[in-house]
């Protein structure tokens, strides 16, 4: 059975951010279609857009894929407490899979009519004419229906892309890598960009994102003209998000050593994210990391191992640097299979050699191929707990 409310300033709003995402996701070649999963306190549960590449899965809708993962992590009586956001009406499909997964509340930007009459017959989305009110009304569940709403801005969406890209125009087979860093004087950070650049030159998608900035600092000389030159350009680049380990098929993080441990800023980023943890939203994608540290025996390796260790929690496949490279054959200071780094001196003024950013580039595009190859298993931990001995 499907009901109909009056949409809240909290429906616009998380509208009006299924619709970024949308365009977000057109940006980089993928069909702009998003949608929200919320929980009834109205807070972001995860998020999806349409996953039709690489592999041009025609059921690869946004709605239809995050109510298969909030299957497996709630059962309808929870469900039916939750509301998705949807940029567009869901096909009957999409409907089906919410009706079954026991959603109570659905929210939706323009209307399955108005997209039909922009996108035509696209033989990648010929679109349907059946409102989702009428596959609800058929069933035996009470769905709260809300649309459409903001029509006109999420019809926008789709003009302003071109509807839908024809999948000739993507490369099929392109890697999406998220690159978290954190640092201080630059070092990691100068590590972070060529690992960038080694992605890239596998022709991967590319995020570099940066982790919370905690004040004050007690590890660093914050009057030093170097780290401020460092600092303002770290403080530019984008705060990272759950929904940048989620987009991406290949992640690697990196922060200065703390007594052979990782930072403190980049451990409350890991922990942030513990809920794609718990759907098991990061199985099977790839791992690297990479650190900085002041000598050779200061805990170089040890915090690349603390880096890797999260990477084995989520059930991701780990990369490390192979003997192949011939920088990590030659390197006099940082670099090791167990990831790229840099030794920098106590004071932190040695920089970045060249083997270093070698051997860092050369681990980018190492997780650009992998990641490539990769096929993500998400699955729920929750659910894998609830199901008894």
């Amino acid at each position: 059975m499907a009901l109909t409310e009056q949409p809240t300033d909290n429906d616009l709003r998380f509208i009006r951010k299924t619709l970024d995402l949308a365009n977000s996701a057109a940006a980089k070649g993928i069909h702009p279609f998003a949608a929200i999963l919320v929980d009834e306190k109205g807070e972001e549960l995860m998020s999806q857009v349409n996953a039709y590449l690489p592999h041009q899965d025609m059921t690869g809708h946004a709605e239809r894929v995050l109510m298969t993962r909030a299957s497996q992590t709630w059962r309808p009586l929870e469900m039916a407490k939750f509301t998705m956001y949807v940029s567009a009406e869901p096909c009957c499909m999409c409907a089906g899979a919410a009706y079954w997964a026991g959603l109570g509340r659905l929210v939706y930007g323009v209307s399955e009519h108005r997209l039909k009459q922009m996108t035509g017959n696209h033989p990648e989305n010929p679109t349907l004419d059946l409102p989702c009110r009428q596959v609800f009304a058929s069933g035996q569940r009470e769905v709260a229906v809300i649309g459409p709403v903001l029509e006109d801005e999420a019809a926008e969406v789709h003009e302003a892309s071109g509807a839908i890209r024809d999948s000739e125009e993507i490369d099929m087979n392109a890697s999406r890598v998220t690159v978290v860093v954190d640092s201080r004087y630059g070092t990691t950070l100068a590590l972070a960009k060529a690992i960038v650049d080694g992605a890239r030159s596998e022709g991967a998608e590319v995020r570099l994102c940066r982790v919370e900035i905690v004040e004050p600092e007690f590890s660093v000389d914050t009057r030093r003209q170097d780290f401020m030159a460092a600092q303002a350009e770290y403080r530019d680049l984008p705060r990272a998000c759950a929904a940048d380990l989620e987009w991406a098929n290949g992640i690697l993080w990196g922060s200065p050593t703390r007594y052979g441990l990782m930072s403190t800023p980049l451990r409350a980023f890991i922990d942030e994210v513990a809920p794609l943890w718990r759907q098991g939203a990061l199985i099977g994608k790839v791992g690297a990391a990479f650190t900085s540290t002041g000598g050779m025996h200061s805990g170089n390796e040890m915090t690349l191992l603390s880096l890797l260790l999260p990477f084995m929690q989520h059930g991701m496949v780990l990369a490390g640097v192979p003997h192949s490279v011939p920088e990590l054959v030659h390197t006099t200071k940082g670099g090791s299979p167990y990831g790229a780094s840099a030794v920098t001196g106590f004071d932190g003024t040695r920089g970045v050699d060249s083997n270093e950013l070698a051997i860092a580039r050369a681990l980018g595009a190492r997780v650009a191929r992998l990641a490539r190859w990769a096929e993500p298993e998400p699955a729920s931990v929750e659910l894998a707990a609830a199901s008894g001995p």
